[in-house]
């Protein structure tokens, strides 16, 4: 068994309440095969600092952990696979994943590419570690780096979908989990914005909206209107 749910589970919730450094030394024991199985699925070129990086990552998370809304399997296979692709993504490293590579393929590149760069997925956590600093590394990274893959595999439309994972998966509120979603797409759309079309002025004119172009210039008002509508975005 590579990782026995239960048990490490009930060790956890004793942490919860002790804060006993050898039941921490347990869980950490418990978990170790799990960890080693989704770090070898990164390769072995960075294996000793994916290790390294994910028990970090599992000890900022052990406090956040809720068994009524996830297991603790699965709670932790988030983290530890969100902390290598960061880890990865920071690096400028990808996983040998040939999924990941063929997908590129069929998105469509952006017209600005260049003041993007390929660190569109670090940039974005590290905006969102700022943006969100009263909750812990590991959760906003989740949830930071699930948004982003549902954008990049084109299902950010299924807003409503994306918030329960957010809730279930990140262990986040439904109104924390609302805001992050949306903040994290408008941050999104802020950066795509020369690759986007402006919506029907005239839809516009029995609403206030016009009023806030005349108080900040149609130029402002264009760019604004754009981040915080509901504009299709695609990652390359």
């Amino acid at each position: 068994m590579i990782f026995d749910n239960d048990k490490v589970t009930t060790l956890a919730i004793i942490w919860q309440q002790t804060r006993d450094p050898q039941m921490l030394e347990r869980i950490i024991l418990g978990s170790t095969s799990l960890v080693e199985a989704i770090v070898a699925g990164y390769g072995y070129t960075h294996k000793d600092d994916l290790l390294q990086e994910s028990f970090s990552r599992i000890i900022y998370a052990l406090p956040h952990f809720n068994p009524r809304i996830s297991s603790l399997h699965n709670y932790l296979t988030t983290v530890i696979r969100n902390t290598c692709s960061t880890f990865l993504s920071k690096e400028n490293k990808q996983p040998n994943n040939d999924v990941e590579l063929n997908i590129n393929i069929f998105l469509e590149p952006l017209e600005d590419d260049s003041k993007i760069g390929n660190g569109i997925l670090s940039e974005l956590i590290a905006r969102n570690r700022l943006r969100f600093p009263n909750l812990g590394v590991s959760i906003i990274d989740s949830a930071t780096k699930l948004i982003y893959d549902a954008v990049r595999y084109g299902i950010v439309g299924k807003s409503r979908g994306i918030i329960v994972a957010l809730m279930n998966e990140c262990c986040i509120k439904r109104p924390i989990a609302t805001i992050i979603y949306h903040s994290t797409l408008a941050y999104l759309r802020s950066k795509y914005y020369s690759n986007a079309k402006e919506p029907d002025p005239e839809s516009q004119e029995f609403s206030l909206l016009t009023d806030l172009r005349e108080a900040i210039g149609a130029e402002n008002y264009s760019r604004i209107l754009l981040v915080f509508s509901g504009m299709y975005i695609k990652i390359p």
